[in-house]
């Protein structure tokens, strides 16, 4: 259940700041109508989650639940408190998209991010730099995912947008994966004492699942860059287009499982003392 909260959260995250990023960054001026319904959803998704989630951590340690002890708790612990101030920045991410400067839709996004981190492994025992550490990983993921994702929804209505967005989307993702595997390399030695540990805790099997699935995407990612792209430059074909977006779909697809394993990883316990 816990896995699922946090993978539900994070799916929240995706779709809500994936918006704002379509929004402000990929195709300023596209439709506001569809991105505030995958923003609603996206809202919905991470309030959920993360309430659940809080509700969830007091039910297993009690074994009840309890009204008046969850609002004590949210109130009035670290946990608590994260998750209030981004079930406020979900409800105020919705309204910015109708701003017209990006700005205050990042800022609101970062303490989204800020939120995840804050409640980290990493962050609690290893101090700031691990802090900074996650929340670069964790921008990196929303921005590739949110990207791709959104790209691959709005494929069929590009049209002449089309080359100008997939070179913004390439680029994204470019600096996203190097620091997506720098960040991830620093948070994996953090955490991973003893190479047996990869293969004999839920923890380690789910840090290799979601390096396999990173690798996948990866591969996926370089075809579309270095295969189609170029081609689709020279020559926009119907059947070119056709397989770029399908492929394009299929990466979407391979991120959001990435989100799904990452939320049984944060929530594995963690292989060392």
């Amino acid at each position: 259940m816990d896995a699922l909260l946090k993978a539900s959260a994070y799916l929240g995250a995706l779709l809500l700041l994936g918006a704002g990023l379509y929004r402000f960054a990929l195709r300023p001026g596209a439709p506001e109508r569809s991105l505030r319904a995958l923003a609603l959803l996206g809202a919905a998704l991470l309030v959920l989650g993360s309430l659940g989630d809080l509700v969830w951590t007091l039910v297993r340690l009690t074994g009840r639940f309890d009204a008046g002890l969850t609002l004590e708790y949210a109130a009035t612990t670290r946990h608590g408190r994260w998750v209030l101030a981004r079930v406020a920045l979900a409800g105020a991410l919705v309204g910015l998209l109708r701003v017209s400067r990006p700005w205050p839709f990042g800022l609101a996004g970062a303490g989204v991010l800020l939120s995840f981190s804050a409640l980290s492994h990493g962050a609690v025992m290893h101090g700031p730099p691990a802090l900074v550490a996650d929340l670069g990983h964790l921008a990196a993921a929303m921005l590739w995912g949110g990207a791709v994702l959104f790209a691959a929804l709005g494929w069929r209505g590009l049209g002449e947008a089309r080359l100008g967005v997939l070179g913004r989307v390439s680029r994204i993702g470019l600096w996203s994966v190097l620091l997506l595997v720098a960040t991830g390399v620093y948070a994996s030695a953090l955490h991973i004492e003893r190479p047996e540990v990869l293969v004999t805790t839920r923890y380690g099997w789910s840090l290799l699942g979601k390096v396999a699935l990173v690798g996948l995407t990866l591969a996926l990612a370089a075809l579309n860059r270095w295969h189609f792209l170029p081609r689709l430059r020279r020559g926009n074909s119907a059947t070119l287009t056709h397989r770029f977006g399908a492929v394009l779909l299929a990466e979407a697809g391979l991120l959001l499982a990435i989100f799904a394993v990452t939320g049984v990883l944060t929530t594995s316990p963690l292989p060392h003392d």
